[in-house]
């Protein structure tokens, strides 16, 4: 018995629950079984809303357009309940056809909804073309993160793109975050690393014109988020890697940490090949993100000189061909291949037909100076400087193995390849 009343309960209160949703006050629900017609449309102030509502603006709805029943009947027209939403939340709901933007507003689209407690249905406007903004003077770039080691300048704006001068503050700015320069339109922020993640502060404009006119651009400090890894040795790769959600990576770049030296232009490529010039240095990896703003990882060192595989590479040129002459051009045969102490010798293959070859040596993909010793099968070849030319003809046709050793800063290097004759 206790079980069958449990159940019945249970019933009375899901048909309670289906009445509560159909509330007509609620839905636009109707007895009368009506349907609501017509359009609604927002306005702003004398005229429909056609650009982006500002914080501050009241709105209205004007009901010219909804149905004629209703409109015509003063009665029928005080029964009207409009619902405005932001974006998709509901955030007033009264038989006040007015509303005043806030500041919880901005970035969104307004959209009133009409109902009737005697109508079927509802009425909706068309959302605010342009999302709500603040009013007066507009900060750009419109970023909302900044990362330490990052310099940012910031142009005040009207509303119509002009630059407009004012008078420039940081409010509640924490360490490590300092104005570097300013002028009348324009302030440039340095944010250092000692500057703690998470941290928000904002920049403050007033207009020099009007002090009430003032504008805002509220950042939030990221950091960490750019990891390098790698082994910190020169002739070595270290690849860099952003995680976090700010946004795809439109160019990253690499910086010697003792003064922030660019190294290279900026790249797609998060990798880097550690040159000579970067031994006893720490390395920074930055990447601007196509959300604006620019992060920065963990200084990574200090470089250690190469061992091991080492960056000295050896190329073959040809300057004469007897098949085809090819004048005083120099023709590379291959492009450069790697070499290293420890790995596998490359094979080049030449053809008979060559009077000579020339082996150039590089360092880090360039020319450098340094006191060279060139071993053609592991004898010492006549010539001491980054290149030598041997004539083909005073070769046997086969494998032949060439080595070059160069003191670089004092710092020996080797690298060997083979080559090929009368193939």
């Amino acid at each position: 018995m206790k079980k069958g009343l449990i159940l019945t309960i249970g019933w009375a209160v899901l048909a309670l629950g289906f009445l509560s949703c159909a509330d007509p006050v609620e839905d636009g629900g109707a007895v009368s079984g009506k349907v609501l017609t017509g359009s609604v449309t927002i306005f702003n102030g004398e005229d429909p809303v056609v650009a982006s509502p500002e914080v501050g603006d009241q709105l209205s709805v004007d009901i010219a357009e909804l149905d004629k029943t209703v409109v015509a009947d003063a009665g029928l027209r005080g029964g009207l309940v409009f619902e405005w939403l932001r974006d998709t939340e509901s955030i007033k709901k009264s038989s006040e056809n007015s509303y005043v933007v806030t500041e919880d507003d901005v970035g969104k689209h307004l959209t009133v909804k009409v109902i009737h407690p005697s109508y079927v249905g509802w009425v909706y406007s068309k959302p605010t073309p342009q999302a709500v903004s603040r009013a007066g003077i507009i900060i750009t770039p419109a970023i909302s993160r900044v990362s330490p080691w990052g310099r940012y300048t910031f142009t005040a704006k009207d509303g119509s793109g002009t630059e407009l001068p004012v008078t420039w503050s940081i409010i509640d700015g924490p360490a490590g975050v300092d104005q570097t320069s300013f002028t009348a339109t324009t302030i440039t922020i340095q944010v250092d690393y000692t500057a703690p993640a998470s941290a928000q502060f904002t920049i403050h404009a007033v207009s020099s014109a009007d002090a009430t006119v003032t504008g805002d651009r509220p950042l939030t400090i990221v950091k960490g988020a750019v990891t390098v890894e790698g082994t910190k040795r020169v002739g070595e790769t270290l690849r860099a890697k952003l995680s976090g959600t700010y946004g795809t990576v439109v160019s990253w770049r690499w910086l010697w940490q003792e003064d922030g030296t660019q190294v290279g232009a900026p790249s797609p490529k998060s990798d880097y090949l550690l040159q000579s010039a970067d031994e006893t240095k720490y390395m920074v990896a930055e990447v601007t993100t196509s959300y604006g703003c620019i992060i920065r990882s963990d200084p990574y060192g200090p470089i250690a000189y190469g061992t091991g595989t080492v960056p000295l590479r050896i190329k073959f040129i040809k300057p004469t061909d007897l098949n085809t002459q090819v004048g005083a051009g120099v023709t590379s045969v291959p492009d450069e291949p790697p070499a290293s102490i420890n790995g596998s010798p490359n094979t080049v293959n030449f053809p008979s037909t060559h009077t000579s070859i020339t082996a150039q040596a590089s360092f880090n993909g360039a020319a450098v100076d340094g006191v060279y010793r060139w071993y053609l099968n592991g004898t010492l070849y006549p010539g001491g400087g980054s290149s030598i030319t041997i004539s083909v003809g005073s070769l046997s046709t086969g494998n032949h193995t060439i080595a070059v050793t160069a003191l670089v800063d004092a710092v020996p290097y080797s690298a060997q390849t083979e080559f090929t004759v009368g193939l």
